[in-house]
């Protein structure tokens, strides 16, 4: 009696092991429906895309010149998305010589303001 017990107990395992997997969900669409990207001799650029999951990102630098300074330069950009609770999240950023500035629905204003100020400090002298 015993080994038909045993014998139950591993033919209900093996059937529960055996038992198909849940069906994986169904798999984002996030091939690229737009893509431009230009370069310039001087090493400014601008680039961008929009993938069908609804994302958008652009990028453009320009190279900056001023008396005295090193050249640098100033980037602007921004990207969205939906995030997993199904809400847009948009954010934008510049970058220039006082530091990198980021702006947008998912990141605290206090950041932001802060990175704006530090970005006004005056230069470190050597």
């Amino acid at each position: 009696m015993r080994f038909v017990v045993i014998g139950l107990v591993c033919a209900f395992v093996a059937v529960a092991v055996a038992a198909p997997a849940d069906k994986p969900e169904k798999e984002e669409d996030k091939s690229i429906l737009h893509s431009e990207m230009k370069n310039f001799d001087d090493g400014s650029y601008s680039w961008s895309y929009e993938a069908a999951d609804g994302s958008i990102r652009e990028e453009s630098a320009t190279l900056i010149t001023e008396p005295n300074k090193e050249p640098y330069l100033q980037v602007r950009g921004s990207y969205r998305y939906i995030d997993s609770e199904g809400k847009e999240v948009v954010i934008q950023y510049s970058s220039d010589d006082h530091g990198f500035n980021p702006e947008g629905s998912t990141i605290p204003e206090v950041i932001s303001e802060t990175a704006k100020n530090l970005g006004n400090l005056p230069p470190e002298e050597d």
